[in-house]
């Protein structure tokens, strides 16, 4: 099924992840459960963390995460319905303000790229 185009005013969730949440897997559950054919077509999922972030004073605003994901409306559906566990939702942007830096964690890098 094709995917429709990628616009600024796509909403992502906001999921940050502490040093217990990775050292548990929670992340690598998003990864493996989703990550193959055929859902990884329907599955947008970017991702920052505190090493790599450009600018650190802003990811701090966060609050104390080692690693910030961005999860587009579809996969947190697919995520729920797969028993994925994930934690601390913080809220929710658009496309269009996702943070400079930002990855490709799982799916095709779709429309603009935030990552430089």
């Amino acid at each position: 099924m094709p995917q429709p185009e990628p616009r600024d005013d796509d909403v992502f969730y906001i999921i940050g992840f502490t040093n217990q949440d990775i050292l548990s897997g929670a992340h690598h559950q998003l990864q493996q459960r989703l990550g193959v054919p055929p859902l990884l077509s329907q599955v947008e999922v970017y991702s920052i963390d505190a090493v790599t972030a450009p600018d650190r004073a802003a990811f701090k605003l966060y609050g104390d995460y080692l690693a910030v994901y961005y999860l587009s409306v579809n996969t947190l559906a697919l995520a729920k319905e797969h028993g994925i566990k994930l934690p601390h939702l913080m809220g929710n942007t658009t496309r269009g303000k996702l943070p400079f830096g930002v990855s490709t964690f799982i799916g095709a890098a779709r429309g603009k790229s935030r990552a430089r």
